[in-house]
């Protein structure tokens, strides 16, 4: 792992200050600020030429299709095939550089996560600061970090908007939002783990939480974990297995993700939970 690289930090959280903005404009308050985010970090990374110039079709077409937002959502409620093939198309385009299995593993890893994050269904500033600790993790773990060092800055910065602003930010988090989130994050681990693969089983441990709370409330009735306990968890499992992902060979890697993931889900199980559904996408 080198240095921290500067100009991708920079764009990231320029990129989070611009979609705060956009998404406080009167004319896009029916938009998500996430997916306005994804749309910029996407063409940022065309600009500086981590991805190929036809990822902005994806962006494009996200643009043009707008936001779907489950309020409240049901328990039928899926995220429409046209929005997936935009998100694919965006996937593949920053994953160019990696190689095939990589590729389809980003775009399998992002349908999960996405359906994970749904199901959870916390608020919008708990879904990005998890983001933002899964790309520490990651971060942590892949051999190239320029795409999940952009990533990691804008979901920082919007985290920090999210909580300073939270008042003006009520609207539920979006389907797309949900999914495009997913899709930058597990995009943008595979390339960067494009140098060393195996890298890539250390990115699916440093989803921690995400993947194990909604085990968890499932287990309980339904029943989120309060918030202080999740991100103390999610944090630990991700960083933990991030720095275990540099020394482990694939064998040993597997089996410390998934020991941690259910450890995860037995910690959180037992953690302090709400008393009512927090306000994300829950179908209650």
């Amino acid at each position: 792992m080198d240095v921290i690289p500067f100009t991708e930090s920079i764009l990231g959280a320029t990129a989070a200050i611009a979609a705060i903005a956009i998404a406080l404009l009167p004319h896009h308050r029916d938009r998500d600020v996430d997916a306005i985010l994804a749309a910029l970090l996407v063409a940022a990374m065309v600009a500086i030429d981590l991805a190929p110039w036809w990822t902005l079709l994806g962006v494009i077409a996200v643009v043009l299709l707008g936001d779907e937002v489950a309020s409240p959502p049901t328990a039928t409620r899926v995220i429409p095939a046209t929005r997936w093939i935009t998100l694919a198309t965006i996937s593949l385009g920053i994953t160019d550089a990696a190689p095939l299995e990589l590729r389809i593993g980003a775009v399998v890893a992002a349908v999960v996560l996405a359906g994970a994050i749904r199901l959870t269904g916390h608020a919008p500033a708990v879904v990005t600061a998890l983001a933002t600790i899964s790309a520490a993790g990651i971060y942590v773990n892949v051999p190239d970090t320029e795409h999940i060092t952009m990533v990691g800055a804008g979901l920082a910065c919007l985290t920090m908007g999210l909580t300073i602003l939270h008042h003006r930010f009520t609207r539920p988090v979006g389907l797309l939002s949900v999914a495009g989130t997913a899709t930058l994050l597990m995009a943008s681990a595979a390339v960067d783990a494009r140098g060393r693969p195996d890298a890539f089983i250390g990115v699916i441990g440093a989803l921690g939480g995400f993947l194990a709370e909604p085990v968890a409330q499932r287990l309980r009735r339904n029943q989120p974990t309060r918030v202080l306990p999740l991100l103390v968890i999610h944090t630990a499992v991700a960083i933990t297995i991030g720095r275990l992902a540099t020394d482990l060979d694939t064998g040993p890697l597997t089996a410390a993700t998934a020991i941690a993931l259910g450890a995860a889900t037995v910690l959180l199980t037992l953690s302090p939970r709400m008393a009512t559904p927090p306000g994300g996408l829950r179908a209650e």
